[in-house]
């Protein structure tokens, strides 16, 4: 049986693939011993946007093929490289008066609600900010949701620029806020690479720094349905450019919002039905909420955000389409209950993790397994699946349902699925890889799942 070790580059690969011709590997290189050297092929794959298969089809981004020759060979003779599927994600934060802890009073007005503010230890001589409530509570201090938001994804920026990642591009759209004129929809920032200028760009957008003489922090309105409306239209057409990749994409919105559309323009039912039609143009729209679930609904409404994200393309296998405050089911957005956490800086975690979940979401732990058009079966039996870690030695992972990898059919192999930890490390690491080496014995013991 032949050896051919097929690559994964990163949890989001469309398995896209390009093999060079090669000698079999060694037992430093593959981890599964020797093999004799076997002739090239010869280049037959062409460039294209395309899905393809190992030199007889075409190859996205470009890239060309090779046909291998699958003679009497050791395991582990030929590599292959594969292309991931880029992400174009078009991030949404509400600047609104709510989340700076300002509330609507009934009968008019505004005041602060208590225990929703604290100091911003970025700027702790921010100037006190009066509006016309019954109580002076407003000295120096910004709201909780505010600095959690910001500083979260300040956090995800900085990640993102560190992972040096040509297939993960983020632009920004801040609404409200006494940085953007509320009801202006061009970008605040436009759809790129996250590279050092672009990292430093986002967060100038956030920071409470003086920008032409304003402070940036929530201000206005809740104008939530032309903003999704505005930016889901930029994203549907956002066309990329290097560096980064370019070739077909999964394009997502992500909504960062604790209130409801301004009731005297906007209506719940419009924010839905855009939401339903990005879904429809393959835009997937994530919803994170943060707010009271004892709120009134003129203030917060998750039921309405919960359903802003099943008409967004969630995964309703996974949550609970109908939920409600009350459920004791998975909601479909992400919620946040600012009362649930003692400060900020716990509630930017509760930011932080829904991010990841999002971004981790968005890669894939099935993975192609693709031979060349001519080539014999690929014998169940001798397949095996390694971990690259972006640092460190690769790592077995065992033939194993529970935390390794199996088949998604036992008797015709089409695809190997990782499961429990060894999912869960190659999704969380994206410099991370997966090496699927057929050829040799499978191994079912030993080696293990990556902890």
């Amino acid at each position: 049986m032949t050896g051919l070790r097929i690559v994964t580059l990163a949890a989001t690969s469309a398995f896209v693939s390009m093999i060079a011709a090669a000698g079999c590997g060694s037992s430093s290189d593959s981890g599964f011993g020797n093999g004799t050297s076997y002739g090239p092929g010869t280049g037959n794959g062409t460039g294209g946007d395309g899905g393809g298969t190992f030199g007889g089809g075409t190859s996205g981004d470009g890239g060309g093929g090779t046909t291998v020759n699958w003679g009497d060979a050791g395991c582990a003779g030929a590599a292959g490289q594969s292309f991931r599927t880029p992400i174009y994600m078009e991030m949404v934060l509400d600047g609104s008066w709510s989340m700076d802890g300002i509330v609507n009073l009934t009968g008019g007005g505004q005041d602060f609600l208590d225990g929703s503010r604290e100091v911003d230890s970025m700027n702790p001589m921010r100037p006190a900010l009066c509006h016309n409530g019954q109580r002076q509570i407003c000295a120096g201090e910004t709201g909780k949701k505010w600095l959690a938001a910001r500083n979260a994804l300040i956090s995800f920026w900085d990640q993102r620029k560190q992972a040096n990642d040509n297939n993960f591009g983020v632009g920004f759209y801040l609404f409200s806020s006494t940085g953007s004129t509320q009801r202006n929809w061009s970008r605040s920032v436009d759809l790129k690479v996250v590279d050092a200028a672009q990292d430093a760009l986002l967060k100038s957008k956030v920071l409470p720094e003086a920008q032409g003489g304003t402070t940036i922090y929530p201000n206005n309105g809740t104008p939530l349905c032309e903003s999704i409306t505005s930016q889901g239209s930029y994203l549907s057409s956002f066309t990329p450019t290097a560096p980064l990749a370019t070739n077909d994409g999964k394009r997502v919105l992500v909504v960062i919002t604790d209130g409801v559309p301004d009731a005297n323009s906007e209506n719940q039912s419009v924010c839905l039905a855009q939401a339903t039609s990005l879904s429809q143009r393959s835009i997937r729209t994530f919803v994170i909420g943060v707010g009271e679930l004892t709120a009134a609904t003129s203030d917060y409404d998750p039921k309405f955000l919960n359903q802003l994200a099943v008409n967004g393309g969630a995964d309703t296998t996974q949550c609970d389409p109908n939920w409600t405050a009350q459920s004791k089911t998975t909601p479909c957005h992400f919620q946040i209950t600012p009362s649930e956490n003692p400060d900020a800086a716990a509630l930017a975690q509760k930011f932080t993790q829904a991010i990841e979940k999002i971004r981790q979401s968005l890669g894939s732990c099935t993975l192609p397994l693709t031979k060349p058009a001519g080539a014999p079966a690929i014998d169940p039996t001798k397949v095996n699946v390694e971990f690259v870690p972006s640092s460190g030695a690769k790592q077995p992972l065992t033939n194993d349902p529970t935390n390794g990898w199996t088949y998604d059919n036992t008797q015709n192999p089409t695809k190997v699925v990782l499961h429990g930890n060894s999912c869960n490390n190659f999704l969380a690491d994206s410099g991370s890889s997966i090496e699927i080496v057929v050829g040799c014995q499978t191994t079912t013991t030993g080696g293990g799942p990556i902890h």
